[in-house]
């Protein structure tokens, strides 16, 4: 049997981009379950395997020992889900699959053919179709949180080795993902049982101020510094554990991507070389011998001179384009650094719009139209000052749903010894009502789960 290796007609450049787009989407996307099923779908088209799913370790509900269950799942047209499989509910590791838990704790992958493996692990996959696998440990904070599985049901797959760390990589930025929307989930309960306490206690010291207004005085600035002290501690967290996780992927690409990038100039003025001794010696021998003009013929040489350089030239653009992606998440990843530097204001707009280019395409092809001025570099936190444009193109995004040409204007100005950055867009805009609340800690017009405020 002949057997295909993953990169059959997948790119390296394919398979990063699937990788960034689905960290974008654990980044941009509300809805916790939404996000990481989305990001599973963007990891199904680029890896293009039949199945992808996400295990969580937790403790058997009886005896409290390692136990592993199925939690997400994707599957190609024509391939059997195994979501509701309970076979796949509260698998208890060292009872069925100690082998894979030793190798996960050492963090390790599981990959190969399904035939090769053990009699017990191979009864247990078959039974769910599988030909195929790659088996990633998921490690958040240094601990073995889950796995990320990849199947392939329709033929035999070897996954190479820079795959594997890719994916070993976004594995633990998915399960840091969806623990950090599990926190921000609690915290968003938080928020609305002390909105809900604050606004008892109002109450009664409404009731009590007839009887003591200095009292009263007193209470409402307790409480107003309550709330201050919350909007910090949920910004705080939030912006750490976002950091966090977008320089893990980010860290594990930039080191062989900086490789590649590095080395294709080498090769063009080596290939460069090649072609001049080539031509040279087609000046030299202009009548070459019968073998000569045969081999000449068969591997085409014309157009390879004329192929090979404009090969190079369309692999040094997609490599600049992943590393501009990168560039743009490690800079996002410093949203919680409060190390203030002298900025270029108009490359952090543009690492705002490089993350957001998924949702600019999609959301009906926004058209952005930058209108830039003159600005000096600006001593600012990069971190905290691309977060604000996160947030505000975000929004305008939100707004242009239904829109006709929906449009984004970026525009930038010196004023003296100022700067001034407008983002508009032509959506509905905001109410009077709307505008006067803008500033009020957790206030939001969107829907329970969407938005923080």
């Amino acid at each position: 049997m002949t057997l295909t290796s993953s990169t059959h007609d997948t790119s390296s450049q394919t398979l990063l981009e699937g990788i960034a787009i689905a960290a974008n989407q654990l980044l941009v996307i509300e809805d916790d379950r939404d996000a990481v099923q989305q990001a599973l779908v963007s990891l199904g088209r680029a890896t293009e395997t039949d199945r992808i799913y996400v295990f969580e370790n937790h403790p058997h509900p009886e005896t409290g020992v390692p136990t592993i269950s199925q939690r997400w799942e994707w599957v190609a047209r024509g391939i059997t889900p195994e979501l509701d499989n309970p076979n796949n509910k509260n698998i208890i590791w060292e009872e069925m699959l100690p082998r894979w838990y030793a190798a996960f704790l050492e963090k390790q992958t599981i990959s190969g053919l399904v035939k090769d493996f053990p009699e017990g692990e191979r009864e247990f996959l078959e039974a769910q179709g599988i030909q195929s696998i790659l088996l990633v440990p998921m490690r958040v904070r240094d601990t073995f949180w889950g796995v990320i599985g990849f199947d392939d049901c329709r033929r035999e797959r070897i996954w190479n080795e820079v795959e594997q760390a890719a994916l070993t990589a976004l594995a633990g930025t998915v399960g840091g993902a969806i623990i950090q929307r599990r926190t921000d989930a609690q915290l968003k309960q938080l928020n609305q049982d002390l909105e809900r306490r604050v606004g008892d206690r109002t109450r009664e010291l409404q009731r009590e101020k007839e009887k003591a207004e200095q009292r009263s005085r007193e209470l409402e600035r307790a409480l107003q510094q309550l709330q201050q002290a919350q909007t910090q501690l949920v910004q705080s967290e939030k912006m750490s554990a976002l950091g966090q996780l977008v320089a893990g992927i980010a860290h594990e690409i930039n080191n062989p991507l900086n490789f590649i990038y590095g080395n294709l100039e080498l090769v063009e003025e080596y290939t460069d070389g090649v072609l001049e001794l080539l031509a040279a010696y087609d000046r030299s021998y202009p009548e070459p011998t019968a073998e000569l003009q045969d081999l000449r013929d068969d591997v085409d040489l014309e157009f390879l001179q004329q192929d090979l350089p404009a090969m190079l030239n369309s692999m040094r653009m997609g490599s600049e384009r992943i590393v501009s992606i990168v560039r743009s998440l490690k800079t996002f990843s410093r949203a919680d650094d409060s190390h203030r530097q002298a900025a270029d204001l108009h490359v952090q707009i543009e690492d705002t719009l490089t993350i957001l280019k998924t949702r600019l395409v999609r959301e009906d092809s926004i058209q952005v139209l930058r209108d830039y001025g003159a600005l000096p570099l600006v001593n600012c936190s990069t971190g905290q000052l691309g977060q604000v444009f996160m947030n505000l193109i975000s929004n305008a995004i939100d707004s242009l749903e239904g829109v006709d040409a929906p449009t984004i204007r970026v525009r930038t100005r010196a004023l003296g010894g100022a700067v001034s950055i407008a983002i508009s867009d032509n959506g509905a805009g905001m109410s009077a009502e709307t505008q006067a609340q803008i500033f009020n800690p957790f206030f939001t017009t969107k829907e329970v789960g969407k938005g923080t405020g």
